[in-house]
């Protein structure tokens, strides 16, 4: 995998690369055609992360694809960066989850840093014990990710019309309960 300063550079080279007569084939030449066919999509799903930065009131953040990671996506905090598994690079409804969920925890970093509330108190505690916890249902148990499951439940109905489902039934009754209290806008029901 490349470093993330790495990519952003190949990433710029690549947008200036569709600006010239020969670009696009000479940066499949260097680079390979299956980077090449990931920007591409980074650059298809951009509208994802600019809706979940202006509904969350956050920054926009980079997104890149990486078939290393275990997990579907993951947040990169330090680095501002969303990386989403290379297995749903064809799979639009997979990205938009993917991007709405790790938006979420973007967001939640910001609340913890600058809120004072009980939530915030919570959220920090279990954000300070994440690399403790080795257990996927414990990891699940979370406030934390509840949260971001719960919002991308909201974000993909309120945006794209879609009824997304927790393969968990169990689970997904948990989403469901904890959206009602923290999602419902203008009529909006889980």
């Amino acid at each position: 995998m490349l470093y993330i300063d790495e990519l952003r550079k190949v990433y710029k080279y690549f947008l200036l690369s569709q600006n010239s007569k020969n670009g696009i084939e000479n940066f499949e030449k260097h680079f390979g055609s299956s980077l090449l066919k990931e920007f591409k999509q980074i650059g298809n799903v951009q509208h994802v992360v600019f809706l979940a930065s202006k509904d969350l009131g956050i920054k926009k953040r980079d997104v890149f694809f990486n078939s290393e990671i275990q997990s579907d996506s993951m947040a990169l905090f330090e680095e501002n960066v969303i990386l989403i598994n290379s297995k749903f690079i064809n799979d639009f409804t997979e990205i938009e989850k993917c991007i709405s969920h790790e938006m979420r925890h973007f967001y939640q970093i910001e609340y913890m840093k600058n809120k004072n509330t009980d939530k915030a108190k919570r959220w920090r505690e279990e954000f300070n014990r994440l690399d403790d916890i080795k257990d996927l249902n414990e990891y699940c148990s979370l406030e934390l990710e509840l949260d971001a499951y719960a919002y991308t439940k909201y974000f993909m109905r309120r945006y794209y019309s879609k009824d997304v489902v927790h393969p968990s039934p169990e689970y997904e009754e948990v989403i469901k309960e904890y959206s009602k209290i923290i999602f419902i806008l203008g009529g909006m029901t889980f």
